[in-house]
């Protein structure tokens, strides 16, 4: 793809976010997803039914469940603004490339980057027979990308571009329900990555 053609997509996918904005749509929170009221709310959590399209991405389940002072606390045990806590289980976890990514933006921890993905690890991905490997190469290979990344002199430029490039299109595509294409996207950007800074 062009540099050209990226730069159209960002703005398409940026134009589709202000629309759900001036549509006032229901922004994605994070959270996690829970068989029992009782395992979300031993959490301080606010369990919501899942109904409709949550649930039949998260088969098993039945609430949804958010827990942002749990969060808050994982923010500050990681020394991270922005991190999540994981109800399944029960430890904290900083969303470490993209957050960058969203920081170096100014954006804050209830953007609408960082709760799409979220909401897509937690409902879709997670739920994938490969979903868990996934996951945990994530955080296992992410802070050294991240490392890699403020090291170099083009930090600035590189986080934006990955930003524009992957970070926003894998947001916006979570967020309208095309989570395999989201994922495909996801994976092409961590594969370049690791082959970039870790390989």
């Amino acid at each position: 793809m062009s540099g050209m053609s990226k730069r159209s997509f960002a703005v398409f996918v940026g134009s589709v976010i202000c629309a759900q904005q001036l549509l006032a749509m229901r922004p994605a929170t994070a959270a996690g997803y829970t068989v029992a009221k009782q395992q979300c709310t031993r959490w301080g959590g606010t369990p919501e039914p899942l109904r409709g399209k949550d649930k039949k991405e998260n088969p098993g389940k039945n609430y949804r469940c958010d827990t942002p002072e749990r969060d808050a606390a994982c923010g500050r045990q990681l020394g991270k603004t922005m991190a999540i806590f994981d109800i399944d289980d029960g430890k904290c976890f900083g969303c470490f490339l993209t957050t960058a990514c969203v920081e170096h933006l100014g954006f804050d921890d209830d953007c609408f980057e960082l709760s799409s993905l979220r909401r897509f690890r937690d409902g879709f991905l997670r739920h994938r027979e490969e979903g868990p490997a996934v996951i945990d190469r994530y955080y296992d290979v992410a802070p050294r990308i991240v490392r890699a990344i403020h090291a170099a002199d083009d930090r600035n430029r590189e986080l934006t571009r990955l930003y524009a490039v992957y970070i926003l299109p894998t947001a916006v595509l979570a967020r309208l329900g095309a989570n395999r294409a989201a994922y495909w996207v996801y994976r092409r950007m961590m594969i370049k990555l690791e082959r970039q800074y870790v390989i």
